[in-house]
């Protein structure tokens, strides 16, 4: 799907560098514009590079490089190079204001094609600001520091990847238009999550990244600049107080006392672009507590834990909270959680990535009578109960050189009572809940 972008003035055909050869031109000074109208944009600091590069020779018959977990590609045609040049793919901290997850450095250096390559970016569909695909665009960093957005991006939506055709080399990263965000009492993560203690506010408004109007149309590299944006139709999905004021340009959350039992809830707003009958609707996800959190529904009733943690423990991974005078225990079998979906383990067989949940009441003493389990190993009915459901890992994420798992979990244990062939009785309680804490390692 061809992307128009209509926060700008319409995107014209790529223009032609004037080499007709590669050459290594560090500068990339801005193009001629006509006189009045304003070059400017938003300045930000250079990424740093984050682990080793990636290189591949690649001569005058054309070529691909990728990185190693195929997110980015790039692809040379034949006779965009005259001579075998290295090429070089480095992954770097995003500077840019909107930018999606890394940024990529190509070397050499302002390195000039005498035909455009063309480069492709993976995106996660889940970290979206919104659905809309005219909210997509790929950018590069000049020596001054501005971000330029670059013409003719287009994006394959079941592929989940956005390509670009480009002429020379830079600092490179797919961004959105538009994005939520927020000031105030709050934090976000390395993976642009966002999370606001319990009880506290933030407030939230549009970021937007937008060029000059007066900008020629047919120009194919245009500056951006942050700015807010105006939204409207405000909505909270989940617990807490949404507020919303008309004379500003944005509304504020305010989370519950509590951490909810669905977490993270969700904010959205309608942006309708400049001059433009065109309107997105943004949404973000505001984890809350204060960055850690375990909660527990059972028997009908939902508790906030005070006391919870999760330890990688040779090859298990346990996840504990204790809440009230009750402890809920989830023990999976790998030697490392990872984002996805596990389910229970069955009667007793510890399966690969297989979770044992145990659910208990605790004396005063500290003592833990017979527990509820998430399974039932038909020692009386001969019947296997395995629960349903399962534990769902929504997120990995490093925040300040912590790494925290997000998550929730929804089940059934089980307890058997009596005698077999007297007074046996199973006995079930669902539970449910969710979470957010560091992984220590024992």
């Amino acid at each position: 799907m061809k992307l128009h972008h209509y926060l700008f003035c319409g995107l014209g055909t790529l223009l032609s560098f004037t080499a007709c050869k590669p050459e290594v031109d560090t500068t990339l000074q801005p193009l001629p514009l006509p006189p009045g109208i304003e070059q400017t944009g938003t300045v930000t600091e250079s990424g740093q590079p984050q682990g080793a590069p990636i290189s591949k020779v690649i001569g005058p018959e054309g070529g691909t490089i990728s990185t190693a977990d195929g997110h980015v590609q790039l692809s040379i045609p034949a006779g965009a190079l005259t001579k075998s040049t290295d090429i070089s793919i480095q992954l770097i901290t995003n500077k840019n204001p909107n930018g999606l997850a890394q940024a990529y450095r190509f070397s050499p250096e302002g390195l000039t094609f005498r035909q455009a390559a063309t480069l492709t970016f993976q995106y996660d569909e889940k970290k979206l600001s919104s659905k809309d695909v005219e909210n997509l665009g790929i950018a590069y960093q000049r020596s001054n520091g501005i971000w330029y957005d670059v013409a003719g991006a287009s994006v394959n939506t079941s592929k989940h990847e956005i390509n670009v055709p480009i002429r020379h080399f830079s600092d490179w990263t797919p961004y959105e238009l538009a994005q939520l965000e927020f000031t105030g009492i709050g934090s976000s993560t390395t993976s642009g999550t966002e999370y606001v203690p319990c009880g506290k506010s933030i407030d939230l408004y549009a970021g937007l990244l937008t060029s000059n109007p007066d900008y020629p149309k047919d120009s194919t590299e245009k500056p951006l600049k942050a700015k807010k944006g105006f939204g409207s139709n405000w909505k909270l999905f989940g617990e807490g107080q949404l507020s919303v004021d008309p004379k500003a340009s944005g509304a504020k959350y305010t989370a519950p006392g509590l951490p909810p039992v669905q977490n993270p809830v969700q904010v959205t707003a309608d942006l309708e672009f400049e001059n433009k009958k065109f309107k997105i609707t943004l949404f973000c996800q505001i984890y809350v507590g204060d960055g850690s959190y375990f909660t527990l529904t059972a028997q009908n009733n939902t508790k906030g834990s005070s006391s919870f943690s999760c330890a990688q423990v040779a090859n298990q991974v346990i996840l504990e909270g204790s809440v009230g005078s009750y402890v809920m225990m989830l023990k999976v079998n790998a030697k490392d959680l990872h984002e996805g979906y596990y389910t229970y383990d069955k009667c007793g067989v510890d399966a690969v990535n297989g979770v044992q949940a145990v659910y208990s009441s605790i004396t005063k003493d500290g003592e833990i009578p017979d527990a509820y389990i998430s399974y039932y190993d038909g020692d009386c009915d001969g019947l296997c109960h395995p629960s349903p459901d399962g534990l769902s890992v929504d997120l990995i994420e490093t925040t300040n050189g912590v790494r925290y798992v997000t998550g929730s979990f929804v089940g059934t244990c089980y307890r058997r009572t009596g005698v077999c062939n007297k007074n046996f009785k199973l006995e079930k309680v669902s539970v449910k809940g969710s979470f957010r804490m560091p992984i220590l390692k024992l």
